[in-house]
């Protein structure tokens, strides 16, 4: 037990035996000996720290401690007869109460944050307050001693002194309430706890003078158990858990106050004035009191009219999230939050983190939805907040000391919204409500704080569901745009492959152009017919290739016969690349193989080629259609040893002996016309013809350079020739002599 609480025990328990002492052992002055300590050693016990939180200090509690006791001592000291015995007990009570509730209304307890953790936002002030009401209360107690010491001070002085000593302890306490309320407003918890202690002290003061001017009781009686009416409701006030139970229960009070004390106290003047009609005036003023207590609550409600509108908007707001359907629930709470406080000026709005945008209610009822982003450290610091709530008037208030949190000031009363709370889903903070702020109004309160975080509760949920829909639809919307992209990229492409598969089947055509320039002849049909027969067929092929025919020609023949026909051709002269290493072939940039993927790859003159390149390119024949175009059969090539068998195996037998131009004798005439003509139309711009003599002269010619010496004799001609055909006299003029080709026996002999 404190020894502050011994002291005020030891001063109750005197005062008890004092009063004894005037009654001489008689009366109830025994049982305020016996209850008084008795309640001032159980407050010492109950009355501590740990009892309701580190949120009230030692020194409320303390101060609480002391108010049981100056209970105890005005009800000791109301049992003494002796009226300087009753007035000095009562001023004793009077200071012990007014100095416990000074204190006490220096340690109202808030909900912490943003403005509740600095000491510096609670009052200062209560030190000089405690110390004229110290002073006030000694002057009155030493007139009290003077009298009792016979002293030469008069009673009714000292009556006198105690009387404004009580009355101005008793302005000194609604002084320092009405202060701790204008600075400590914006607490949650402390605006609603030093209200309460205003209304008390101010109506109980009033009540003492007025009973002391209707006579009911004198002033040196009333104000003193007025003041400890005001210290019990500051101590009481400071040491509850709720405050939102403090101010529920003050109003309540007040009410009945207002209603039942004016009749008390006119029936108590009539009762003085006219004894005669009193019973009536009490039966009166019991109706009266009555009919206060049944209207109190209709009274409490108009001593907060925009309070009570606020706290009905934000009930019906959480009743109306309470709708089965997400985007319902949501519209439905801002559509009642828009009329917070009877405004409608401002728009309730729900800030979402994911998908980041703002869904808002505008003054005409109308909801839409657009992109917005919530500043990280607003969302930070509404967390750290009492509640989860970030109010526009506390951070313009802690601006000054926190310049850090100036831009999320800023940020909401740019948005004009009073209060931001955390909306949280089971992943954390999904967005923030934005309350739009009451004109006039007073600050919010933790009962409505409490509501907030309530109906916050309640939109997460929804919140919850909402966001999951949008985001199925935000990814069903990304699904169908990536679809989209998907296959107009597929037209693309395919358009893109259209073209490439055009563009190579037009070189291919080109190629093969000398080979269908003229094939009249059954030689030349012959090895067309059979070249696309095979192109359907095979995915090999050898080309017997005469010295100066054209075999790129044959070849692309071959392959516009297949299904390759779109694909690539690519010829590679195996004399050209003779020099080149393996490595050449091996490596996937330079590899033909693998430029001729999905193709045809025609070789000129393999046995050019080195054996090991030869190889390599047997190895890999099956991931490329091949052909190749050799002087003599392959297993004459074998024999030779100029070609590797593991590229001859894969080629086999499927050989096509492309004529000579000796045996085209049918196209030779078609094949001259088509070399003047464009050699014509390069020259002159104008296509060149041959006479009959210069034709011939071709005709009995052996060609033993086939087209290759055909399109040089015809080209020299062209360039001599003035007139618009090739004549006879023009192919002598470039030297050209007709040597008529070789009896066939001649030729075998020959050759054995």
């Amino acid at each position: 037990m404190r020894a502050s609480s011994w002291a005020v025990a030891l001063a109750a328990t005197y005062v008890a035996v004092a009063s004894l002492q005037a009654t001489g052992g008689r009366g109830p002055a025994w049982i305020a000996l016996v209850l008084g300590p008795a309640a001032i050693l159980v407050a010492a016990r109950r009355l501590v720290p740990s009892d309701v939180g580190a949120t009230v200090d030692d020194r409320t509690f303390g101060a609480a401690r002391a108010v049981v006791g100056s209970v105890a001592i005005a009800v000791a000291a109301a049992t003494d007869p002796r009226l300087l015995g009753r007035t000095s007990g009562l001023a004793l009570a009077a200071a012990i109460a007014s100095l416990g509730a000074l204190t006490a209304l220096q340690g109202l307890p808030s909900e912490g944050g943003l403005l509740g953790a600095p000491a510096g936002s609670r009052a200062r002030g209560g030190t000089r307050g405690r110390i004229a009401v110290a002073l006030a209360h000694l002057a009155a107690l030493s007139a009290c001693a003077a009298v009792h010491l016979e002293l030469g001070a008069s009673l009714r002085l000292a009556t006198g002194v105690v009387a404004a000593a009580s009355l101005f302890a008793g302005g000194v306490v609604v002084a320092e309430a009405a202060s701790a309320y204008l600075l400590r407003r914006l607490e949650l918890g402390v605006a609603e706890r030093a209200a309460s202690v205003l209304q008390i002290a101010s109506i109980a003061l009033l009540a003492g003078l007025g009973a002391a001017a209707a006579g009911v009781a004198s002033p040196a009686l009333a104000l003193p158990i007025a003041v400890v009416v005001t210290g019990v409701a500051a101590a009481s006030v400071a040491v509850t858990r709720e405050a939102t139970t403090v101010r529920r229960a003050t109003r309540i009070a007040a009410a009945l106050s207002m209603a039942a004390i004016p009749p008390a106290l006119f029936a108590g003047w009539i009762a003085r004035t006219e004894p005669r009609v009193a019973p009536l005036t009490a039966l009166g003023a019991t109706l009266l009191a009555a009919a206060g207590g049944l209207a109190a609550p209709a009274i409490g409600r108009l001593l907060a009219p925009a309070r009570t509108r606020r706290v009905a908007t934000v009930e019906a707001a959480s009743t109306a999230a309470l709708h089965p359907d997400p985007e319902q629930a949501l519209e439905g709470a801002l559509r009642c939050l828009r009329d917070r406080g009877g405004s409608r000026l401002s728009e309730a709005a729900l800030y979402r983190v994911a998908p980041p945008s703002v869904t808002r209610v505008d003054r005409g009822g109308f909801v839409s939805t657009e992109p917005a982003e919530i500043p990280n450290a607003l969302l930070d610091l509404a967390l750290a907040e009492p509640f989860a709530i970030a109010r526009e008037r506390a951070l313009r208030a802690a601006e000054v000391r926190r310049p850090d949190v100036r831009p999320l000031g800023a940020w909401l009363a740019d948005r004009r919204i009073d209060a931001a709370v955390v909306v949280r889903d089971e992943t954390g903070a999904a967005g923030l409500l934005a309350v739009p702020p009451a004109p006039g109004a007073p600050p919010m309160d933790l009962e409505e704080a409490r509501l907030l975080r309530d109906l916050a509760d309640r939109l997460g949920a929804a919140l919850a569901a909402s966001s999951a829909l949008a985001r199925a639809r935000e990814r069903e919307a990304l699904a169908h745009a990536e679809a989209r992209s998907a296959l107009a990229e597929r037209d693309g492409l395919r358009e893109a492959l259209a073209r490439g598969a055009k563009h190579l089947r037009t070189a291919a055509r080109l190629t093969e152009r000398s080979a269908r320039a003229a094939p009249y002849g059954p030689a030349a049909r012959s090895a067309i017919e059979r070249l696309e027969r095979l192109g359907a067929t095979s995915r090999a092929l050898t080309l017997l290739a005469p010295p100066g025919v054209d075999a790129a020609a044959w070849a692309a023949v071959w392959h516009l016969s297949s299904d390759r026909a779109d694909a690539v051709l690519l010829v590679v002269d195996g004399v050209a690349s003779a020099r080149e290493p393996l490595a050449f072939w091996r490596d996937p940039a330079t590899s033909p193989i693998e430029a001729a993927a999905a193709g045809t790859l025609v070789i000129l003159d393999p046995q050019a080629l080195p054996l090991d390149a030869q190889s390599f390119l047997g190895a890999s024949a099956e991931k490329v259609a091949l052909a190749v175009a050799v002087p003599k059969t392959l297993s004459a090539l074998v024999a030779e040893g100029r070609l590797n068998e593991r590229l001859a195996d894969p080629l086999g037998d499927r050989a096509v002996a492309i004529p000579p131009l000796a045996a085209r004798g049918e196209d030779l005439r078609g094949l001259a016309q088509d070399h003047l003509a464009r050699a014509g139309v390069r020259l002159r711009g104008a296509p060149l013809g041959i006479e009959p003599g210069a034709l011939a002269q071709l005709l009995e010619h052996a060609w033993p350079g086939n087209d290759v010496e055909l399109e040089a004799t015809l080209l020299r001609a062209a360039v001599v020739a003035r007139g618009p055909s090739v004549t006879a006299a023009d192919l002598a003029t470039v030297g050209f002599l007709a040597t008529p080709p070789r009896p066939a026996a001649e030729v075998r002999a020959k050759r054995r």
